[in-house]
């Protein structure tokens, strides 16, 4: 039987759903072990991944796939970015109006009405 959320787990939501944005490893564990995010301990962003993984297997936590997020995280390339259900909604429903269906994650589309996916 489940225990609930661990404390990362639970700061890791806390974050995403307080927030419009969608977030990078490195900057979550900055904002929730309080390290400069250049320089975040590799065990750091380890519990965090693990922690998103857990998350996004009960569809808590949305990968929106590789992205420039703020540089200050990313270093000018492109990182996993994370959101949560409602952020993950709005970006798949730009992208999905850009570009249509093709090549967007399953699971994200599972977001959408089926209205908005098409046949």
């Amino acid at each position: 039987m489940s225990r609930g959320h661990g404390r990362v787990e639970a700061l890791i939501l806390d974050l995403l759903n307080g927030s419009s944005e969608h977030w990078s490893v490195l900057a979550l564990a900055a904002a929730i072990y309080g390290d400069p995010a250049d320089a975040v301990r590799p065990v750091h962003a380890g519990a965090v991944r693990r922690a998103l993984s857990n998350l996004r297997r009960q569809s808590k936590a949305f990968s929106l796939g590789r992205m420039y997020v703020d540089s200050r995280y990313g270093q000018g390339w492109p990182v996993i970015a994370w959101a949560s259900k409602e952020v993950a909604r709005t970006h798949v429903t730009r992208l999905v109006k850009a570009f249509g269906t093709a090549g967007i994650d399953r699971s994200l589309l599972a977001l959408l009405p089926a209205h908005e996916t098409g046949p």
